[in-house]
Order: structure tokens, then sequence, then C-alpha cells
């Protein structure tokens, strides 16, 4: 899978701080920017979500990468729902256990609920 270059401009000082820390960590940049964002994914990891959804009488299931993501898929059929999350995760090199089942119904939270464990829904 080829990925476009990304482009980035940071401000004078982000910039400065960004060659010091290369040079502290005897990087390049682009390195030193990969470290950084390993750093933030560990604290933070990436995570693709299926989401069994209940609103207004209405029941499907939605997957997205991380928790404010457009849906990549759609659909009425959990298994194909389940399917395509753990295919996205194989696709970005993630781990099985990055992908996450919540429940969303119009009185819950609005990015739904975690549920304990995918493997009690698959």
């Amino acid at each position: 899978m080829q990925t476009p270059d990304v482009k980035f401009r940071p401000r004078p000082d982000q910039r400065a701080w960004l060659d010091h820390y290369a040079q502290g960590e005897n990087r390049s940049l682009n390195g030193a920017l990969a470290d950084l964002i390993d750093r933030a994914m560990k604290a933070d990891p990436l995570r693709i979500v299926v989401r069994h959804c209940n609103l207004l009488g209405m029941q499907f299931y939605d997957v997205s990468v991380g928790e404010h993501g457009d849906a990549f898929h759609e659909g009425q059929d959990k298994a194909a729902a389940i399917a395509a999350a753990h295919a996205k995760a194989k696709e970005l090199g993630l781990p099985r256990s990055a992908v996450q089942y919540r429940t969303e119904t119009e009185d819950g939270p609005a990015f739904g609920q975690v549920v304990a464990s995918l493997s009690e829904h698959a």
C-alpha cells in the first residue's frame, strides 16, 4: 500500500523544538517525528470501532477507524461488520485486540458504551 507524502509546516518554535529533540536522540527529523508519534500511539492506541446501533427502532452496525472517524462499513450484518473491522486492523498492521465492540442507543453516550470483550459478541 503506497502512502501519500504528508506535508507538515511547524511553527518556528515547534521546528526548533523538533530539531533539538532529533539532535538529542541522534535521529533524523523524520525519525524523531516517527518516534514521537509512536510514543503518542502507545499512550493512546488506535482502535477499530464496531458499533451496534439501535436508534429509533433501527438496528445496524457501523465500523470506523478510531472513536470519531467516518464509518467505512455500515450494514445490518454483524458478522460482516466484524470481518470488515478485522480486515482494516490487518491492513493497518494493528493487532486483533485493536478491534472494539460498542453498543449505542438513543439513550446511550454519543459514541456508545465499551463492551468488555469483542469475543462475547463475535
